[in-house]
Parts: structure tokens; sequence; C-alpha cells
């Protein structure tokens, strides 16, 4: 048979109620509500597997599964502060592991953390860290209205914060804001929104670690899905009544409907190219949002040389922060291991540097904290902004930007593509638990819209007498 033929012949079956581009937590929430609505979807997904930057591989003498993207559970709830549609409810992923018994670990709560500061020039730091954080914290808090919409945090605090150029105090602000907002958010302070800091919020409770990862959650949701893996999408048509979406490979497939699930990065970088052309608020609101920047170094040991019972390992570097905080994963899992993080700007720094300088970078540091410390015997890097399907990690609220933004990029257009992501539900931006409600209500809209559709038809027979 002619390749031409062959084509044509899987094309012919490629015709389905709804599409959903991503097998990430938004494509699978979305996927799997419309499933549970009786509505046939198909994931296509560019990867070989399921999560998008949930991603878990086994690691370690013990080969158990380690994190390399979303890990957290960002507070258990029952409730999210003053959020009614999430009172008396439980933060979504953990509603997930209760019901399928799956293992939580406590790993943050505001009043037990337990940290340990460390100075580069040896030593813990001769200084009152947290009494200067939260001066910052309180300062944005009560001021970030009076900051422009064009004001970047490091602009800001550093107004009001005016410590003099290359001395401590501002190295150590510098510190401070990397470790506060750029690992909260994985962004550079520099860039990001000084006016609409602090307004999204977790789930009330504890934020919790999973010892099966945060796979395990997504695997369940996956479970009796239609994903065809290894399919990249270059191009969504939507100029008629049936939406055609188009791969790599040149295989078109059909819908009704089409729910867009890739990382913001993507659509920034136009690598889907859409006809017509987006809407151009919706162009200008991609554009305008950050992506953020968040890599691990992953350490195993042959013994625990650092403190078992403390939570984070901070550092205060000569460089702006690099690795700046490490997670002693032994005192949740009781694996002799440290996984530390580098938040922008700070990741740019090692992007390009080959894994063996990567490690050797975090093993200084860790040998400043710890002059005992031995080599490790198994290491991982990630290197997010290089993985052609993510470039980067999470999405924030850049200067220049506004949280109305998620709302105008989701929004649906002729009712025909909606978009959905960790960026689409403002409240908890840049969450797992945020990607998963933002599909499901993508897929719920569309489940009103057939019901409504079939309410109509219905009318319509029955006003005809055509049920006789």
């Amino acid at each position: 048979m002619e390749p031409k033929n062959v084509l044509k012949n899987l094309q012919a079956n490629n015709n389905f109620e709804v599409l959903v581009i991503g097998a990430g937590a938004a494509g699978l929430g979305a996927a799997k509500y419309l499933k549970k609505a009786g509505i046939k979807a198909k994931i296509l997904e560019a990867r070989d597997r399921i999560g998008g930057r949930v991603h878990a591989v086994p690691f370690g003498s013990d080969s158990k599964l380690i994190d390399l993207g979303g890990q957290w559970i960002h507070g258990l709830g029952p409730s999210a502060g003053d959020l009614k549609d999430w009172q008396g409810k439980l933060n979504p992923i953990y509603q997930i592991a209760v019901d399928n018994n799956i293992q939580t670990v406590k790993a943050w709560h505001l009043q037990s953390r337990i940290q340990k500061n460390f100075w580069y020039k040896g030593g813990e730091i001769p200084h009152d860290i947290w009494g200067i954080l939260e001066q910052v914290e309180d300062y944005l808090e009560e001021h970030n209205e009076e900051a422009d919409e064009s004001e970047t945090i490091d602009q800001f605090v550093k107004r009001k914060f005016n410590y003099e150029k290359g001395s401590e105090e501002e190295m150590i602000l510098d510190w401070i804001l990397i470790y506060r907002f750029g690992q909260d958010y994985g962004a550079n302070p520099k860039n990001q929104s000084a006016r609409y800091q602090e307004e999204d919020i977790i789930f009330d409770g504890t934020e919790d670690l999973i010892p099966e990862s945060m796979l395990s959650i997504l695997n369940i949701v996956a479970e009796g899905l239609d994903i065809m893996f290894n399919q990249q999408v270059t191009e969504i048509n939507y100029e008629r009544d049936q939406v055609v979406v188009k791969t790599k490979e040149g295989i078109e497939y059909f819908a009704q409907k089409v729910i867009v699930c890739v990382p913001l990065s993507i659509l920034k970088a136009k690598d889907i190219q859409f006809k017509p052309v987006l809407p151009e608020e919706k162009q200008n609101s991609i554009q305008s949002m950050g992506v953020a920047q968040m890599d691990k170094l992953i350490l195993e040991f042959d013994k625990v040389f650092w403190d078992e019972e403390t939570d984070w390992f901070n550092y205060i570097a000569e460089r702006n922060g690099d690795w700046c905080q490490t997670l002693n994963i032994y005192k949740y899992f009781q694996r002799p291991i440290l996984m530390m993080f580098n938040a922008e700007p700070n990741t740019h720094n090692f992007e390009d540097m080959t894994d063996e300088e990567v490690l050797a970078s975090g093993m200084k540091v860790i040998r400043d904290m710890f002059p005992n410390a031995t080599e490790p015997i198994n290491y991982l890097r990630t290197n997010w902004n290089k993985e052609e399907f993510s470039k980067g990690t999470f999405s924030y609220i850049a200067a220049n930007s506004k949280p109305e933004y998620c709302e105008v990029i989701t929004r649906n257009i002729d009712s025909k593509i909606w978009f959905a992501g960790e960026y689409g539900y403002f409240d908890f931006i840049g969450t797992v638990n945020a990607a998963l409600i933002s599909g499901e209500n993508s897929a719920k809209e569309i489940v009103i819209q057939y019901n409504k559709k079939t309410e109509e038809i219905c009318q319509h027979f029955y006003e005809n007498d055509m049920f006789l």
C-alpha cells in the first residue's frame, strides 16, 4: 500500500468529539472529566510518557522513584483561605491520594519550619535573616498596591531597603528575594510583578510530599484514558465547523472541540500555529505572562552527614544565590539524599554546563555547609529550560502583566478551542492542582454545552412530535 494511502486510512479513523493536546495534569484532568460525562476524548501527547512537567524516575541504590518536576501538595485543605469554591474541600491532589490510599508526608508548615542558614564564608550566617525577611514580606503585603504595574519586586523592595551596593546587607537582601520569591515562583525577582505578588493562595494545612512521587497521582488520573504518544501537534485550524489538528508527522485529527493543555512556554514560543491566528488580546496575555525556571540537583550519599531533623539548609553564595536551598529528603523518606534547588536567574548559569560541572558546583556548596561531606554515589540534574516540550517550569505574573490575563488565555474561542494549564487558575498558579483544576474547568464548560445542545434537540423533537 502506498504511504499516502496508509496516511489516508489512518486519518479516516481520526474523528473525535474532543481532542486534548497534552497529557500533563491539565490534559489528564480534562479528559478524565469528559470520560466521566460520557464524552469521547482522545489525548495527543508529544512525549512518550504522561505527566509533562510532573516526571519521576528510579534513582539511587534502592531504585525508588524521585520527582524531577512538580512534587509538592501545596496545602492539604480542607479549604483554601476565603475562596468560596473550596470551602470545606480538600486539595484535589490530596483528595486523589486519600481516595487511593497513597501516603503523603508532612514536609512544610509555617508554624514548624526547621531551617539552618549557612554563609559562604563558613559557618552559620551572622545576621538576623528572618527579621529582615519578615520586614520585606510585611512591606510587600502592606504596600504592594502602591507599586506600579510595571514595577518588579526587586525594584519595589530596594526603594525601601536601600543598602549600600556590594555590602553584606545587600547580598543578604538579594538572597532573601531569591529565597522567598525566586524559590517560591521559580522566577527572577527582577522580572516578577511587585503589584500582584502575595495574591495567589494555597490550600490550608500542611504542604506534603508523596513517597511514591507525584506521578503516582497522575497515573491514577490517567487510568482508562485514550492517549496517543509521540504526537507533536504543530497546527490547529479552527476556520471551519470541525477543528483540524495536524502533527509534525503530517497526520491530521478532526474534532468538534479541542482543549489545548501545553505549557504556557510552548504558546509563547508559538510552537503550535493557529489558523486563524489567536485573538490579539489572548496573544498579548500569553506574551506578557512569565515562565519560571527551576532546576534540581539530586545527590545520594552512602551515609547521612547532615542534621537528620532539619528540613531545609539555606546557603548565601558569593554569586546571587546559586543553590540557595537544599531539601533534606532523608527526613521524609529515610533515603540519604539531598535535593538542591536553583531558580532564576541562577538556573541560566548552569543550562549549558555539563553534568559534571553542575555536580562540582553543587558539591562546593555542600562542602561549604558540611566540611565532613562525602562524595555522592549517585546524582541527577534537571534542565527544564532545555526540554523541547517544556521550555521552563511554571508560570507567574510578570511585571506588566496581571492576574486577569490567566482568564483571558483560557477563554474559549468560538466554543471550539479551549486552553488549560497551571497558568489557567490564578488563585493556585504554578501548582499541579491548578493544572488539574484548570483542565477540569475547561472540560466542564464543554459538558455544559453538550448538555444544552442535547436539551435543545430533545425540545425540538418533543415540539414536533418526533418521538412518536
